[in-house]
């Protein structure tokens, strides 16, 4: 258990990453805030040396808790770790195995989060900078020029995990909410916060992006690679998930969103008919928070790939 002075608590899942894990928690051991740091690792099942390199490194300035079980996979990896999280926490941040955080990563998030009103859930995200699995730069994740909001969290992701930083409201909303047709941990706190709090977007940089070729959510760094990826989508991506977590997300706060949310929920989960399909894309376009056109998504949805028979 972590002393009072320990109000920052970092998340990590693990699960076979023998390989990176090491570097990424000395970018954690060196953050500018470290005294302020407690980790939590539940590592997933690992087959590998995983738990052994943890329990050799060096971990001052942090304190560490490390947690064991079956293979969840990552939401539910993090939604346990999540439960372990001290009554004294005040900022929570969310950390995958193999990147790396620049110094100031913590200290940045925690400024945001603690400034916010403890109130009301509050997401801290941004972008990243893309490398290869040696940690030599390829690019970097997208910006978001038009803002986080509900809508859009209905069909797309801006909120990486690797990225994230919560308060205690939106960690208890999480714990209190999170369910299987959630598509993943991130994908939920950004609906979560983007309904029924605040989402913070940080254009500024703070972490190394590791693509390796095992990653559990890969990123195209370059544009012919996200052409060819929307390509792909349109031939074999299941978009029905979308619509489970949107049901979800109805059942779960729907009655807590305001006027204009809800509506726009109602309209979304309204597929049954070409011309509902239609009228949602007139009112709600599906603008994505980059600059590109998600033009993908919106062919799909009017062809009715969304839809779900039942949910």
């Amino acid at each position: 258990m972590p002393d009072n002075d320990r109000d920052i608590v970092v998340l990590m899942s693990t699960h076979n990453g023998e390989d990176f894990v090491a570097e990424q928690v000395e970018s954690l051991r060196t953050q500018t805030v470290a005294e302020r740091m407690h980790l939590i690792i539940r590592d997933d099942g690992s087959t590998d040396a995983t738990l052994a390199v943890l329990e050799s490194l060096p971990l001052e300035p942090l304190t560490l808790q490390i947690m064991s079980g079956t293979n969840l996979g990552p939401r539910d990896s993090f939604a346990a770790a999540a439960g372990a999280v001290p009554a004294n926490a005040r900022t929570i941040m969310f950390c995958d195995q193999d990147d790396v955080w620049l110094p100031d990563k913590v200290e940045a998030a925690a400024r945001v989060i603690e400034a916010a009103d403890e109130d009301v859930p509050t997401l801290y995200c941004g972008r990243s900078i893309i490398t290869d699995a040696h940690l030599q730069a390829v690019g970097i994740t997208d910006d978001a020029p038009r803002g986080p909001s509900f809508r859009n969290a209905l069909f797309q992701n801006i909120a990486p995990g690797h990225t994230m930083a919560v308060n205690v409201r939106l960690l208890h909303l999480f714990g209190q909410t999170i369910n299987p047709d959630a598509i993943m941990h991130d994908w939920w706190l950004y609906c979560l916060a983007a309904g029924l709090g605040t989402v913070v977007f940080d254009p500024e940089p703070h972490a190394y992006y590791r693509l390796h070729g095992a990653n559990q959510i890969g990123y195209q760094a370059t544009r012919l690679q996200r052409a060819w990826s929307g390509v792909k989508r349109l031939v074999s991506e299941d978009r029905t998930v979308l619509t489970s977590q949107a049901a979800a997300l109805s059942r779960a706060i729907g009655p807590d969103l305001d006027d204009g949310d809800r509506a726009t929920l109602a309209a979304f989960l309204d597929q049954d008919h070409l011309a509902s399909r239609w009228r949602y894309l007139r009112r709600y376009p599906m603008t994505a928070q980059t600059r590109r056109t998600p033009w993908v998504s919106s062919l799909l949805f009017l062809a009715g790939r969304y839809r779900k028979r039942q949910w």
